[in-house]
Order: C-alpha cells, then structure tokens, then sequence
C-alpha cells in the first residue's frame, strides 16, 4: 500500500506513511498502464498485491451482498465517493487479466454503493451524511474523479444500471461545472479558485468519455467534445507558466505558484498525454 510521506488533514489528521485508499489506487493505476504499454509481469504482480490490499486492510463501511463501501484509510471510518468509484473501476478492468470473477464482483459493488450515493441532480458530493451530518460540497474535481471510475467499470461491464447513473452525473457535470469560457467551475455556484486538478481531472473525464463515445452519434459527442478542447485551450493559456509548468490554483487577480508535483504537474501530464492519445 501507498501513503504520502506527510501529515494529510481531511475530516482527521492522518499522520505521515499511512496507507491511504487514494494513493494505492494511484499506484496500482500507474502500474496497470505500465503493463498493459510494455508487458512487464512485474507490474501485473503489483497490481494484483495493491488490489489485494485494498480489499484487506481498508475498513467495509458498508458491506453487503450487492454493495461495498471502503475507507479512505485503514483507521477512519470516512466514506469518500470518488475514491470508491476509482477503486471499483480498476477492479473492474483488473477481472479482464486475471478472471476469478471475485474482482469484478467487489468492484461491481463499489460502484453499486456509488450509484445509490448520487443526488437526484446527477451530483455527488466528496463524502456521504454518515461522514459529515451536513454534508459536503460537489467540487469540480472529485465530481470528475466519480465519473472516471465509474466510466472504467462501465467500460468493462455495460451494466444499464451505471450507464444511466453515468449519463445523469455527466449532463451534471458539463452543465453546471464550467463557465461558458471553458473555464473549471471551483462548484456549481462558485467560479474561483480555479485548481490545476480541476483542470487535469476533468481532461483525464473528457478524454476517456470521448473515447468511450467514438461509436455513438455524432450529436451526442458535441457537448464533451466541446467542453473538453476549450478545457485544454484555456488550461495551456491560463494555467501554464512561461516556463512550462502549471500554476496550482488561480484567483481573480493573482496565481499561486506551488508547482508540486503530485498535485499539479503529473495530474496535467497524464490528462495532455490523455487527450493527446485520444486525438490521434
């Protein structure tokens, strides 16, 4: 399992080099990709331990026949939706390398639990009412995060169910998450700040639904085709130093530079080779 070599405060503290739901999936993600480019069974092998992992050591917040729900690490109890649609997707697309069926079967409950959590509007927000009673906010990246793991099972299992659930969260998503200029929304009601991860979030989105779309009428793939080069456009002109890196968030009248690594320059990385693999 992975973790981030610091203190990381969400709704708890949780102290430095503790396995996060979030960061294992990240690795195994990056592993996967890693393997299906080069071959490399090294990579499938830490795939399959990181998997593994996740349905070991983190806590089933709800756990049931046709639903499960774990936690962001192994020593909270917090239900974080975007992370569970993540998880459920790769385990989804992991049954295709190695078909047991029990991979798919708990990834096909993760995202079960996922689609019972969507609001009647298509959002979801970060975490459920059992974490928080008032709830939290739909931001424009985590929104994006749910609806790419949630396209990664659908991928592998057309379930009509996730598709619906899909179709719903997106028309949410392009109506209500982007100013007319293209711009990322920070929330449906709120335009700033601008973050880099909205940004590459919602390429890495739009570039794996296109993709998913190719086979589908021509109108039906206007509006995230649309939605996705200005994304890219006004990402590369607003967001991107003269240098070639990425600012961290923007506000009305200045840049924050940060230029970390893991939460800006690789996420934007990966979204530009996205699009850019997309558009060949």
């Amino acid at each position: 399992m992975w973790g981030f070599p610091f203190p990381w405060q969400t709704e708890v503290l949780i102290p430095a080099e503790t396995p996060l739901l979030y960061t294992t999936w990240q690795a195994a993600q990056a592993f996967f990709d890693h393997y299906q480019l080069t071959g490399e069974l090294q990579s499938l092998a830490i795939v399959r331990s990181a998997l593994q992992a996740i349905l070991t050591y983190f806590r089933k917040v709800a756990d049931t026949e046709e639903e499960l729900a774990l936690s962001y690490s192994p020593h909270d109890e917090m239900q974080v939706i975007n992370i569970n649609a993540q998880a459920g997707g790769i385990l989804c697309r992991f049954e295709r390398e190695d078909p047991t069926g029990e991979w798919a079967r708990d990834g096909s409950r993760l995202i079960n639990w996922v689609t019972r959590m969507q609001r009647e509007d298509g959002a979801w927000e970060y975490f459920t009412r059992d974490t928080r009673r008032q709830g939290s906010s739909v931001d424009h990246f985590h929104m994006a995060m749910t609806l790419s793991g949630i396209a990664e099972a659908v991928e592998n299992n057309p379930d009509s169910r996730w598709l619906r659930c899909l179709e719903k969260g997106t028309n949410f998503y392009l109506f209500h998450l982007f100013a007319p200029n293209g711009r990322p929304r920070f929330t449906p009601s709120r335009d700033y700040p601008v973050d880099i991860l909205s940004c590459a979030e919602g390429i890495l989105f739009l570039s794996r639904l296109m993709t998913s779309l190719s086979s589908h009428p021509r109108q039906m793939r206007e509006t995230p085709r649309e939605r996705l080069e200005n994304l890219v456009s006004w990402t590369c002109e607003n967001m991107q130093d003269h240098c070639g890196a990425f600012y961290d968030r923007l506000y009305p009248i200045v840049k924050l530079r940060l230029f970390s690594h893991r939460w800006g320059q690789g996420p934007m990385l990966m979204a530009l080779s996205s699009y850019l693999n997309g558009t060949e």
